[in-house]
């Protein structure tokens, strides 16, 4: 996971160019919604695209990440921006650990 000088929203850009145009939301229980077929999903049947991770400008404790994911029913490319780290809530570092570091993992 490269950190990278740009912003979220620069970053969220970046991927919808490459054809991730939908969303992704965070919900509680290790789940996300998708936003072109509004199902929701656990976050351990989400396929990971990419991964690219932002700092904050004034402290590097601020750390997010934006996600690109396939939704495993509808198929949409989409984003998920969220906080990992001591700064993130509880819902996006559970969700950070079940899709990032569960892809990372050796299978």
């Amino acid at each position: 996971m490269d950190v990278v000088e740009n912003s979220v929203e620069d970053e969220v850009r970046a991927l919808e160019a490459l054809g991730n145009h939908t969303s992704f939301d965070v919900l509680d229980g290790s789940r996300l919604r998708c936003s072109a077929c509004r199902r929701v999903v656990p976050c351990a049947e989400v396929p990971l695209l990419e991964v690219r991770r932002v700092e904050g400008p004034s402290d590097p404790a601020e750390m997010a990440a934006v996600l690109a994911l396939r939704c495993p029913r509808c198929s949409a490319h989409g984003t998920l921006a969220l906080g990992f780290g001591p700064c993130a809530s509880a819902e996006e570092q559970d969700a950070f650990e079940r899709v990032v570091i569960r892809d990372a993992e050796p299978a």
